[in-house]
């Protein structure tokens, strides 16, 4: 009985099943159609939509708080402290994508004018297989913040026609010669000279370089491929692939171009510095040497030093102390004036005053402050937040630099008023050298104080 009662049961369920098959497939043509339909969709989006492709770049930036100070950083950050404070990646990241760098990019390349072939449905980009170029000239600011679009096609092999995006025809000219539409002067040029022959129609749309940077801006990923490195990738998305590796190549190009720029910027300002007191230096040097050479044709004398070696053997080391004193304290005093004279755009040279490391640590602050706010300017206004912010912190350090070098200068003044008192005494026991022996040894302290400084500023 339970064997017959399952075989009935699957049979039921059988009947049902082919009952529903039936039911739809009185619809069959509807379904093959159906199927048709959706075959066809999907064949002409793959057919005519604009395919996408990604250029990858990386830059390796230095960094210190990157790679071996990370875990120590990494510490604080746990804390709560020093979240805010950003990394040279961070600020560099900032600078890659800024629209000034991102602008240059794009008039370098000219990829505000985009050449176009029709197709059945679509237009694609050229980009460099364009027969031809179109260069502006004299263009107003009005023009260039307006979309324009010119249909360009072959008249002859020395001549085009061009007509305008309602397609009225503007006339015909030659190649490689200035022509006017309206106030605007332009100019054709054949990209190869085998490309005279070809028969060509295209498209030249001209937009604004303002609109084609915010494009591109927006289109732009920079980030670092991981927390404990100071890598920098870069990738943009582009219809064109060679015109996305282009962009990517030139903006790496002009990034490392304007790092080798602040390089030199800190090294001419150096460099000027220091040509500017060696000439100073030099001058007073000069007069020096005559100084001593008139007192040694006046009192006929040639080495006074040999006569009195055994009363100034002492002495000499008082005088090679004052000499290093005098040679410090006029190196203050020259940092001090130009620290006071300069204005908060202006570096101040370091590793100059090598016997404080407090002044040359806030110097070297200073600076690295400086170098932020120029490097913010090229993207941001003088009465940004953050240009404000670091105009302050500019100045309180400013005055940090000016403190700190009074104090070395204060510092220099009573060593050298306590060499003088030394030296005093020891003066007395020499009282009975001849005067020509006091005046030569004044000339040349000066000297040897002349001499120092020059050697210790050059290079």
């Amino acid at each position: 009985m339970q064997n017959l009662h399952t075989t009935e049961s699957q049979n039921q369920i059988n009947f049902n099943i082919k009952e529903e098959i039936e039911k739809y497939l009185k619809h069959w043509k509807w379904f093959l159609l159906g199927l048709f339909l959706a075959i066809l969709s999907a064949f002409l989006y793959l057919r005519y939509t604009i395919a996408s492709y990604k250029a990858v770049a990386t830059i390796l930036v230095k960094d210190d708080r990157k790679g071996n100070m990370a875990s120590e950083l990494s510490a604080f950050s746990d804390l709560g402290l020093m979240s805010n404070i950003k990394s040279n990646v961070d600020n560099e990241i900032e600078v890659v994508k800024s629209r000034t760098l991102v602008e240059s990019t794009i008039k370098e390349l000219e990829l505000n004018i985009s050449y176009l072939t029709q197709g059945r449905v679509k237009w694609g980009e050229l980009y460099k297989k364009s027969p031809v170029k179109i260069i502006l000239s004299e263009s107003s600011a009005k023009y260039l913040s307006q979309n324009h679009f010119y249909r360009v096609e072959k008249a002859t092999n020395s001549t085009f026609t061009i007509y305008d995006e309602s397609d009225l025809k503007l006339g015909v000219f030659k190649y490689g010669e200035y022509f006017k539409i309206g106030k605007e002067k332009f100019m054709i040029l054949v990209n190869k000279p085998e490309y005279v022959k070809i028969n060509y129609n295209i498209g030249i749309q001209v937009n604004p370089i303002s609109q084609i940077t915010e494009s591109f801006k927006n289109r732009l990923s920079v980030a670092t491929i991981s927390k404990n490195t100071s890598v920098i990738e870069l990738s943009i998305i582009d219809p064109v692939k060679e015109k996305a590796e282009d962009f990517l190549n030139a903006l790496v190009q002009n990034y490392n171009k304007d790092a080798i720029e602040v390089k030199k910027y800190i090294s001419e300002n150096t460099s000027k510095f220091i040509e500017q007191r060696l000439s100073i230096i030099s001058d007073e040097l000069q007069d020096v040497e005559k100084n001593k050479e008139v007192f040694k044709k006046t009192n006929k004398i040639t080495d006074v030093v040999s006569e009195a070696s055994l009363y100034l053997e002492n002495a000499s080391d008082f005088e090679r102390m004052q000499v290093e004193n005098s040679t410090q304290l006029r190196v203050v005093e020259t940092m001090i004036n130009y620290v006071n004279s300069s204005d908060t755009e202006e570096l101040i040279p370091v590793n100059i005053i090598t016997q404080d490391q407090g002044a040359s640590g806030l110097i070297s602050e200073y600076n690295q402050l400086v170098l932020q706010k120029n490097k913010l300017l090229k993207t941001a206004g003088s009465k940004n937040t953050l240009v404000q912010n670091l105009d302050n912190k500019i100045n309180a350090l400013k005055s940090s630099v000016s403190s700190s070098l009074n104090q070395v200068k204060s510092s220099l003044l009573i060593k050298k008023n306590d060499l003088a008192r030394q030296n005093a005494i020891l003066s007395g026991k020499i009282s009975q050298i001849p005067s020509q022996e006091r005046s030569s040894r004044d000339i040349d302290r000066k000297q040897n104080i002349k001499e120092s400084l020059y050697l210790y500023l050059l290079p």
